[in-house]
């Protein structure tokens, strides 16, 4: 048509454009923090809608603090041969400030690179079995709503029909047996336990019987109305506003693989087992129990404003939500920060290091 010479078109036909846009870097490529960043876009979209952060022109001022973050990379890599010596492949960290709930460094897997599960961010957005890393919220529930219940309390770690357990048949359970009674992770049965004993231990069994015993003398076919009651008392305590929003619990089970469809939860909920919530909830819960018993939002935000330099939002410390009684919440953190009570062997028995006192929970 005139506009351009042949010539200019032979050279222009000669290259390989879509070679060129294969050799182009991946979209995140030299991005700092990248699942820190996708997990702050994800409660963009989850605030204002994901039409509305596509469009951008915003400018996001995040909690990310990048010493913290650059300390939880290399954490996370040097205990990967840990985790793969367990048979995992992949893992996560997030760290909450307690007193503000923002969260300033985060890791949702090992490498944001790799080409199959990479872009799945653990730590924000992958639904997962938090496993005995739960049981804390069983004794924070019971304790809550029972008048006279503390860590000197005691529960029967013995083996008994439970509601899904019939407990029929003792022996081990599949695949190496077919026993149908729930077990401890050792297979010993110590009898009469308290409950500062049975959180330091991990026992199963106990941790089971303080969820149906959240609410005083339940008689609701399969304890379910206890079951319920720790449910809504853990996911009241991980404070997700877009969970709240809707009215949804951040702890649940599912009818269907895709994770979807809610279900009625049963006491493998109490160990974590069968039932599913997000790594970034589950750290506030948790942090909420620092609080004495005050749930707060987490938050990765910390100002937003538009391409006008107009304020959109800024962070305001908000005020916590009383959700267990602080009795409670600091019985179970004692319970958990005694490393008398703890079943870690030796050196792993980290509750107390260069002056500060944890409370710890494996999962």
């Amino acid at each position: 048509q005139g506009y351009i010479t042949q010539q200019q078109a032979d050279e222009a036909k000669s290259v390989d454009v879509l070679a060129q846009v294969k050799r182009q870097e991946p979209k995140y490529a030299g991005i700092k923090a990248p699942y820190f960043v996708l997990s702050a876009k994800q409660e963009l979209e989850q605030t204002y809608g994901a039409a509305t952060v596509q469009r951008g022109g915003w400018k996001v001022i995040t909690t990310l603090n990048m010493d913290l973050q650059n300390k939880a990379e290399e954490v996370v890599a040097k205990n990967l041969r840990n985790v793969q010596r367990s048979g995992g492949t992949t893992e996560a960290m997030v760290n909450e400030e307690v007193a503000t709930g923002q969260i300033v460094s985060l890791v949702g897997g090992v490498d944001f690179n790799d080409p199959d599960h990479g872009k799945n961010n653990y730590a924000s957005s992958i639904k997962i079995p938090p496993g005995s890393s739960f049981k804390p919220y069983d004794y924070a529930a019971m304790i809550n709503n029972n008048n006279n219940v503390g860590a000197g309390s005691v529960l029967y770690d013995d083996q008994t029909p439970l509601p899904g357990y019939p407990c029929t048949d003792k022996t081990r359970p599949p695949p190496k047996g077919t026993g149908n009674c729930l077990t401890d992770y050792d297979f010993k049965n110590p009898g009469p336990i308290t409950l500062r004993y049975a959180l330091g231990g991990s026992r199963n069994i106990p941790a089971v019987k303080a969820m149906l015993s959240a609410v005083p003398n339940d008689t609701s076919e399969g304890k379910v109305k206890s079951i319920n009651k720790t449910i809504g008392t853990a996911s009241a305590m991980m404070a997700n506003k877009y969970n709240d929003a809707r009215k949804k619990s951040s702890y649940n089970c599912y009818a269907d693989e895709a994770l979807t469809k809610t279900t009625q939860c049963y006491g493998a909920s109490a160990i974590g087992d069968g039932a599913f919530l997000r790594l970034d909830d589950h750290v506030n819960g948790l942090a909420t129990m620092s609080r004495l018993g005050k749930a707060i939002p987490r938050t990765y935000i910390l100002k937003l404003t538009d391409s006008a330099d107009k304020n959109i939002y800024e962070y305001k410390k908000p005020v916590g939500k009383q959700v267990i009684k602080e009795d409670a919440a600091y019985i179970v953190n004692d319970m958990a920060s005694d490393p008398k009570a703890s079943y870690l062997p030796g050196g792993y028995k980290f509750h107390n290091y260069k002056g500060w006192k944890f409370a710890i929970k494996t999962g």
